[in-house]
């Protein structure tokens, strides 16, 4: 039987969208309730501690606020985006805090915080200034006829 829509749908193959690693094991965390060795985080779980000295060895993580779940996915399942995430927030509840201060100290650690992070992102970038200089040395070498740009294999000096 040739596969085609209709025989998708006859065996309820009906497609959609591929679920991604982090997507699958945001959506175990969300199902489990109890803390076991089974669990995908259990080596790295800060929480397995609270959860073994409870008697129904009930998932800790699933107790505790969705901020701080959030936070949690953040810096121990999403990775590097996940990091970026969690700094962009802070840094935005720090920018909150400073709104109505007027300490101009506070505003530049502010700032200092701002490049740390746009360093940390996007790398230290180097500009030339409009008004320096840029030395170029060109040397150009007479060839003879029977060789070609490919066939010459001098030094580049």
């Amino acid at each position: 039987m040739p596969f085609t829509s209709e025989t998708a749908r006859e065996a309820g193959a009906k497609g959609g969208k591929t679920i991604t690693e982090k997507r699958r094991l945001a959506q175990s965390l969300a199902k489990r309730k109890y803390c076991s060795t089974e669990c995908r985080i259990f080596e790295k779980c800060p929480f397995k501690a609270i959860a073994f000295q409870d008697p129904d060895k009930i998932c800790a993580l699933k107790k505790l606020p969705d901020r701080v779940r959030r936070r949690f996915q953040r810096l121990f399942i999403d990775g590097e985006e996940g990091l970026i995430d969690e700094i962009k927030e802070l840094l935005y509840e720090f920018s909150l805090e400073i709104d109505n201060e007027e300490d101009k100290k506070i505003k530049l650690a502010y700032l200092d915080r701002l490049l740390k992070f746009y360093q940390i992102v996007y790398g230290a970038k180097m500009k030339l200034l409009p008004d320096s200089e840029v030395k170029v040395k060109v040397k150009i070498e007479k060839m003879s006829p029977e060789v070609s740009m490919n066939e010459n294999k001098g030094d580049d000096s």
